[in-house]
């Protein structure tokens, strides 16, 4: 616990310490004031997050995703508490640290638990049942990816880019945990790697990312996203030859080959390659050409 062995001292004191030199720092020494506010307004984040996630751990018979989920709320909370005292209108520097270095500080620390989170991870909801996406750790993953995106929309809009690389990662390991609760397969890289149905679900999965990328990109005329779309798709096809051939057993196999070549057929019927961006001739003006003449 954090309040253990003299904790519940040197937190407060430490806080309030940070809290009174941050502000003299913004009032008198403003280099200085630049970066205790933003360090004030994360360490207090960690505080929070970690003493929730001890108190959930605590609680008898909880699954690990519970404490997990109760650290990363702690961090969003604070990060929605500077965002809601600092107004959106407010375009003084001090409210500008807080709004993009405070609270980026705190997107970025979100990211890392994320990215971590969902790669080591296992999903266990107890006493809840697992469902996927309905339970606690799909939940505030997905909570994050929100949290960052509000936050990227606001103040550094080309973050944005970050999170569809993220939702992609954020599918893949529910892919994962999913085959790990159901199938029962050992929450370790390799057996799952080795399972038909992670093979399987991984196959039709980006199978239908990438049909849905496409059939996006035809209808907004976006060529890149089109492109990023059939790569995908020729990953996909890829692995089926190289990997699941080789792998699945037959019925398996026949089940794969059957949907992942439905949807390829899907993509070649409903979503061609948008037409690229026309050339755009320069334009005369009809009186510069008499002045011309």
């Amino acid at each position: 616990s954090p309040l253990e062995s003299g904790g519940w001292l040197a937190w407060p004191i430490l806080l309030l310490a940070m809290f009174v030199t941050a502000r003299r720092f913004a009032r008198d020494q403003w280099e200085l004031g630049r970066l205790f506010l933003p360090a004030t307004v994360w360490v207090t984040a960690i505080f929070v997050g970690l003493l929730l996630s001890y108190h959930v751990r605590a609680i008898d018979g909880l699954g690990g995703s519970w404490a997990l989920v109760a650290k990363t709320a702690g961090v969003m909370g604070v990060a929605a508490f500077v965002l809601r005292r600092v107004r959106r209108d407010d375009r003084d520097e001090i409210s500008q640290i807080y709004r993009r270095w405070s609270v980026g500080g705190l997107m970025v620390l979100l990211a890392l638990w994320f990215l971590r989170t969902n790669f080591f991870a296992n999903g266990d909801s107890f006493p809840v049942p697992f469902a996927p996406l309905a339970n606690p750790l799909d939940i505030g993953l997905g909570l994050v990816l929100c949290c960052i995106g509000f936050w990227a929309k606001e103040n550094e809009r080309p973050m944005l880019l970050v999170l569809p690389p993220m939702a992609f990662l954020w599918i893949n390991g529910m892919l994962a945990r999913s085959v790990h609760q159901f199938a029962g397969i050992p929450w370790q890289g390799q057996a799952l790697w080795d399972s038909d149905a992670m093979q399987m679900a991984v196959s039709v999965t980006w199978t239908i990312i990438g049909l849905g990328t496409v059939l996006w990109a035809t209808r907004h005329k976006i060529r890149l996203v089109w492109f990023v779309g059939a790569v995908l798709l020729g990953v996909v096809v890829g692995k089926l030859f190289l990997i699941d051939m080789a792998h699945l057993n037959t019925v398996i196999k026949i089940i794969t080959f059957l949907v992942v070549g439905a949807l390829l057929l899907v993509v070649g019927f409903f979503s061609p390659m948008p037409p690229s961006a026309p050339e755009t001739s320069p334009t005369v003006d009809p009186n510069e050409v008499e002045e011309l003449s």
